[in-house]
């Protein structure tokens, strides 16, 4: 994945690791967001399943389609609510399965369990 708009309602794009070369400007992105997205992180366990934060203060999680986007994905699967400012990291747990972590400037830590 990477940022690919990062001013206004940020997006980014999810990229085949194969994909090499220059892309065009009209790939289809993640977007959603009302503020720049500051990080993203794919789960360890699932590849279809990406996780972005940003200023708007919201965490979100996608399901990108088997074979890669086809158009722009607007609708997460889950969005998480709870931090007071803007979000600046995510992170799949290593180990656990359906569990990320947050962090924000408003000095928390926030996990989460997405299974629920």
């Amino acid at each position: 994945a990477a940022i690919w708009e990062a001013g206004g309602g940020g997006s980014f794009a999810v990229l085949a690791d194969e994909q090499v070369g220059k892309l065009s400007g009209d790939i289809p992105l993640v977007t959603g967001h009302k503020a720049k997205v500051l990080d993203v992180a794919f789960s360890r366990f699932n590849d279809n399943l990406v996780a972005s934060v940003s200023e708007d203060g919201n965490g979100r999680v996608w399901s990108v389609p088997d074979g890669g986007l086809t158009s722009n994905l607007v609708d997460p699967v889950q969005t998480l609510i709870g931090h007071k400012r803007k979000v600046g990291s995510v992170n799949f747990h290593p180990t656990a399965d359906n569990v990320l972590a947050t962090s924000s400037t408003d000095y928390t830590v926030k996990v989460w369990d997405i299974e629920k």
